[in-house]
């Protein structure tokens, strides 16, 4: 699946593939980063927030493992997994 545009003045889109427990966040640079075993109900409570960014940055980023996407790995990577 596609990812889901938020609003945010940070944050552009989110993904999140629950079988594999990975988000993926794309930012407004274009920079994008997948986050390893984040559960479902904090991903629900993130597309939830009034601000992403402010929720990201509170309870995601630095909290859970990541790695940096490249551009064309990140455009494989989401078209080889079930997102929701």
């Amino acid at each position: 699946m596609e990812l889901t545009p938020v609003t945010s003045a940070v944050i552009s889109a989110a993904a999140y593939c629950g079988s594999q427990r990975l988000l993926r966040v794309q930012f407004r640079d274009g920079k994008m980063y997948q986050y390893f075993d984040v559960p479902a109900a904090l991903y629900r409570d993130f597309c939830g927030a009034p601000s992403k960014g402010s929720f990201f940055n509170q309870t995601i980023r630095q909290r859970f493992r990541c790695q940096r996407l490249e551009k064309s790995k990140a455009a494989a990577a989401m078209a080889s997994a079930r997102w929701v």
